[in-house]
């Protein structure tokens, strides 16, 4: 029998299955279900021990980018974080200012809502992440509107290859 740590007077009791409201992961509408819990006897305090966490907060950000609505402010938060991007970085990928990914992330009852062109480019960074990672966000600052020629060329008869890159 375990000792409670906050009271140090009651037992607490393992195993207990029950539904967590998850608030930690910064979204507020989370539950899950028949998880294990301890409770103390003497205070009541509950303690939750969430194996996995990877693999939860992976299953809540796909079940984030299939929802049909806008994403609201908590969510564009937790997927932002969730794919580990600061503020600024993600601002950069998105093509935005850093103060409107605060408006979004901060909206409240469809004010400053994410527009309809940002939300679905978000969810695509999210599910693309690995792909992303691999493309240095420095070339985002030299896009440009100039429309220059790619050069490709059938390699082996079957292979296309660029052979000259556009020049900026």
């Amino acid at each position: 029998m375990n000792k409670c740590r906050q009271c140090d007077d009651g037992v607490v009791e393992e195993s207990v299955v029950a539904t967590h409201h998850y608030t930690e992961c910064g979204l507020s509408r989370i539950y899950l279900k028949e998880i294990p819990v301890r409770r103390c006897s003497g205070c009541g305090v509950v303690t939750v021990r969430i194996k996995g966490l990877g693999s939860l907060h992976r299953t809540i950000a796909l079940a984030v980018l299939s929802k049909v609505d806008r994403l609201e402010g908590e969510e564009v938060r937790f997927l932002r974080k969730h794919v580990g991007l600061s503020g600024k970085d993600f601002a950069r990928r998105m093509g935005v200012t850093p103060e409107m990914v605060s408006r979004w992330e901060n909206a409240k009852d469809g004010k400053f809502m994410i527009g309809a062109g940002a939300d679905r480019l978000l969810r695509l960074l999210v599910k693309t992440m690995d792909q992303i990672e691999s493309y240095p966000v420095e070339k985002l600052d030299q896009i440009t509107d100039k429309v220059l020629p790619l050069d490709l060329t059938l390699s082996r008869g079957r292979d296309w290859r660029v052979t000259k890159t556009p020049a900026a």
